[in-house]
């Protein structure tokens, strides 16, 4: 292919995400991650971009635990790094969105597909009722030793079987999460609602996911939601679309969904989706703004490690003047220490040097006396 995107004849097939039947819908060839290209078609039900794999049977369960298992590779010597993705999943999700996960005493959190656990504890660290499942046991059980997270908190389970837990439990989550899950699902629209059903009637739902940039073009990628998917969702479930963005620095797009009385931050507005060659438009332009957000991302931490570096460089010069005013310092109380010393000993030197005076003085009169009587005696002789 000499293009880097390229439309092909029309196909048939099944969208990943809604399942629904499609015909006659055009292909777009992206880059992989391999570094050729895999064909695309978009769902003209849920706008939906579906890429096509020769791999088969990438989307059971077992699959995509494998993959992901080996992806963030299980063994003692990865279980050290645990604590740095809890400190940066807090910086990234956390502090970024904290008016979308509540109040802390009140909310009840639930994770979908919790991976490591490592957003459960970053969570329970802030002090959310925070719990989760996650399909791989090797998953949990290297999450749980890393965290020390209680079985009841952090559990192995199929997501298709979470919505049953929750009743059995008698649980009602006021917020769902789904980081980098439902893409990897068959059919995730009615995993999604299946679970949304047993929750609390006032309820948030935050969502990420992957744009399809040739990093993120493999296999285990059943599907990329597009921003017209959230809104797709948003219809689905009833809720309003509070946050729809994309995340530049890693080609990620960003939804919260909510029924609840929160700030409404920056959303994509809803395309005219009349026709399959405007959503690869909308795609091209998403991944386009996404480049464009990036640089200018990019040229602002520029900017910052410059001038990080310009503060670094005045700190040292600031050192440097402190160290020499501290060693002025210490010379000025060394001299002060000599001068009262100087005092002291002139003090203790003063009688001494008053009665070596009134020696003097009394030698001076004895010499004077000495004098008349010699001048007595030099006139008698002369007489």
């Amino acid at each position: 292919m000499d293009s880097t995107y390229e439309l092909s004849t029309p196909i048939t097939g099944e969208c990943a995400f809604c399942e629904v039947p499609y015909q006659n819908v055009p292909q777009l060839h992206l880059p992989s991650v391999e570094g050729g290209y895999t064909p695309f078609r978009v769902c003209p039900f849920c706008h939906a971009f579906i890429p096509y794999y020769e791999v088969k049977d990438v989307s059971s369960a077992e699959r995509q635990a494998l993959f992901h298992e080996e992806f963030f590779g299980i063994s003692e010597a990865y279980d050290s790094s645990y604590l740095d993705d809890t400190r940066s999943i807090r910086r990234i999700i956390i502090d970024d969105y904290p008016e979308y996960f509540g109040n802390k005493n009140t909310e009840i959190v639930c994770e979908v597909g919790a991976g490591r656990g490592h957003l459960l504890k970053a969570l329970r660290n802030e002090g959310y009722c925070a719990f989760g499942c996650e399909f791989s046991s090797k998953l949990v059980a290297a999450g749980r030793k890393a965290y020390g997270l209680p079985d009841d908190v952090f559990f192995p389970l199929n997501a298709w079987k979470f919505p049953q837990y929750l009743k059995e439990k008698s649980i009602n989550p006021t917020v769902i999460v789904f980081w980098h899950v439902i893409e990897h699902v068959a059919g995730s629209i009615e995993l999604i609602e299946s679970i949304v059903r047993v929750c609390s009637t006032e309820l948030t739902v935050i969502f990420q996911t992957p744009l399809p940039t040739p990093e993120y073009v493999y296999p285990e990628h059943l599907f990329f939601p597009s921003s017209e998917t959230y809104h797709y969702i948003s219809d689905r479930l009833g809720l309003e679309v509070k946050l729809l963005e994309i995340v530049p620095y890693k080609r990620f797009i960003t939804c919260v969904l909510s029924n609840k009385l929160i700030k409404r931050g920056a959303v994509i507005p809803r395309q005219s989706m009349d026709s399959n060659w405007n959503a690869f438009g909308q795609l091209l332009a998403q991944l386009n703004e996404g480049l464009i957000q990036l640089d200018q991302v990019t040229k602002e931490q520029h900017k910052a490690i410059v001038s990080s570096k310009q503060f670094i460089e005045r700190v040292s010069t600031s050192r440097r003047a402190l160290t020499l005013c501290s060693k002025l310092e210490e010379l000025a109380t060394v001299l002060r220490s000599a001068l009262v010393n100087r005092d002291h000993a002139i003090e203790d030197q003063q009688p001494q040097l008053r009665q070596i005076r009134d020696e003097l003085i009394r030698a001076e009169a004895q010499l004077d006396t000495l004098k008349d009587v010699m001048l007595g005696k030099e006139a008698n002789r002369v007489t």
